[in-house]
């Protein structure tokens, strides 16, 4: 999917399969942070690069949307919540992106 480093233009959607997300450390270990099942969707940050890597555990199908070309996302870079759920909608419908807070 994307390293860690690496610049950010796009967002994910799980559709079948499962995706891993976890940073690397410096002595070669790696940090799981969470795990993607089908419907969920992430590839947010907060900068104009990945902090994470986001790999496929298993046989995997993933959407990307990606950003317009010259979209300005830096001005969410201060913000503490941005609710992309009127975005995602347009694009996926209703999902429930953030289920383990409903």
């Amino acid at each position: 999917m994307y390293a860690q480093g690496e610049k950010a233009g796009a967002f994910y959607q799980v559709e079948f399969g499962g995706v891993r997300i976890y940073r690397q450390l410096a002595d070669g270990r790696r940090q799981i942070s969470v795990f993607h099942l089908a419907g969920e969707t992430f590839g947010f940050e907060a900068d104009t690069t990945h902090h994470f890597f986001a790999e496929a555990i298993n046989a995997t199908g993933v959407r990307v949307i990606r950003f317009a070309t010259g979209a300005n996302i830096s001005r969410w870079r201060n913000c503490y919540f941005v609710d992309f759920s009127n975005v995602l909608e347009s694009f996926f419908g209703k999902v429930a992106l953030w289920h383990q807070f409903s």
